[in-house]
């Protein structure tokens, strides 16, 4: 099935979820067999369950967070062919704008205190209309360099490289 709605759908993650805290949207958003690359997360996120906590962790350490798409830098298409899979992917792109007041812990930088801001491209996948994958790549630079940390080299537990998300 597919769905007029995406941009829509990621539109409402952002707004509800990651900046209202509005967890229950998640499972009118999310397909149950989810999966999620992010730079900071020690491991991929798996289901509902998964993206959840890791909107937790981004909450608590941003408590004031607000996303934001970026000069509405998002683009979508139903019909993108899996070149060698033989079948047609619903998926979207979005350049996305995160700021908040580091107060806790996250992604290997201790809380500042500063007002941070830093930028993720997000590649998100829908199967029946519903959120089935994301890959964000981040700014880690700035994210790191804003917060006063030193931005940690590959296997540092805790922080997934970049060359196991893609």
């Amino acid at each position: 099935m597919k769905s007029p709605n995406k941009k829509v759908a990621f539109s409402t993650f952002l707004d509800q979820v990651v900046n209202g805290g509005d967890y229950a949207a998640l499972y009118r958003l999310f397909h149950p067999e989810f999966v999620g690359w992010f730079p900071d997360a020690a491991e991929r996120v798996e289901g509902v369950a998964g993206i959840r906590a890791w909107v937790e962790r981004l909450r608590e350490a941003f408590p004031d967070i607000n996303t934001l798409i970026e000069g509405n830098w998002m683009t979508s298409e139903d019909d993108a062919h899996h070149v060698g899979r033989g079948n047609v992917a619903e998926r979207l792109s979005a350049y996305v704008v995160l700021r908040g007041t580091h107060t806790r812990e996250y992604a290997g930088a201790s809380a500042s205190g500063r007002i941070i801001a830093w930028q993720q491209i997000h590649l998100v996948e829908f199967h029946d209309g519903l959120i089935v994958s994301d890959t964000a790549i981040s700014d880690r630079l700035t994210f790191y360099s804003k917060t006063g940390a030193v931005m940690p080299p590959p296997g540092i537990p805790g922080v997934l490289p970049i060359r196991e998300m893609i």
